[in-house]
């Protein structure tokens, strides 16, 4: 559901809400809900392999075997905010603001049928996955100059995530060390600018991630194995740090 608001003709404004339920969801056990699930009440035992030291991670032959299955239930739900404004200066061109953001309410996962669910809203680990913070946004600001010149600055902002470990739902929590409780919150901000030569020829630089900002570190061990790389997030953080970039576009 949704709506949108336009108090005055360079304005705009939209809220858009979100409730997304799957049922029979194709994806595999979390390893630590079977390790919990088999202690706890014998089921799922014969998908824990112990290598020859008892261990079920030394070696190769120890594991849990995870492959494709229809798991039980997954919602997430949220809103959706936008705003656009743009203002004429008198012989200035005009300048104009964007802004996209979600604010995260729910992210619960059932990965098996009565055995409880448990909500990822502004966590990340083994079990929850990729971070899933309860705020992000965009906010984007653009010079137009007359003189078909085009100026912008954006600002990215990902809230604070804490580790799965530290929620109190008995299916997360699990003893961490304090330097991986908690993943800050990064702000990233970009520049670029446009210029149109001519009808056909138009020059565009900017650079990224203009402070260099570092994506936020932890231990191999509590991020999600899946998804992880290099002790962080790359699909969720900035990895790269600054990005300078310039191209040319040719019409005919």
């Amino acid at each position: 559901v949704g709506l949108v608001f336009e108090p005055m003709r360079n304005m705009s404004a939209t809220i858009d809400a979100f409730d997304i339920k799957l049922k029979d969801v194709i994806s595999t056990l979390p390893p630590n809900i079977v390790l919990q699930q088999c202690l706890a009440t014998g089921e799922f035992c014969n998908l824990i392999s112990r290598d020859i030291i008892g261990s079920i991670w030394a070696q190769p032959s120890g594991r849990i075997v995870a492959t494709n299955v229809n798991i039980a239930r997954l919602r997430t739900s949220g809103v959706d905010l936008g705003f656009n404004y743009v203002q004429k200066m008198e012989g200035m061109g005009s300048f104009g603001v964007n802004m996209n953001g979600t604010l995260l309410t729910k992210a619960e996962n059932e990965p098996i049928p009565g055995a409880g669910s448990y909500d990822c809203k502004g966590l990340h680990g083994p079990t929850c996955g990729v971070p899933s913070p309860k705020w992000r946004h965009k906010v984007r600001g653009t010079w137009t100059m007359p003189w078909d010149v085009d100026l912008s600055l954006t600002w990215r902002h990902i809230s604070k995530v804490a580790n799965e470990g530290t929620s109190s739902n008995p299916q997360l929590n699990t003893p961490l060390n304090p330097i991986d409780q908690t993943f800050a919150a990064r702000e990233y901000f970009d520049i670029a600018a446009s210029w149109s030569l001519t009808k056909q020829l138009t020059l565009r630089g900017g650079i990224n991630n203009l402070l260099d900002k570092d994506p936020p570190i932890a231990n191999a061990t509590t991020l999600a194995a899946t998804f992880g790389n290099g002790n962080t997030y790359p699909q969720v953080y900035d990895t790269l740090g600054r990005r300078v970039f310039v191209n040319a576009t040719y019409k005919f």
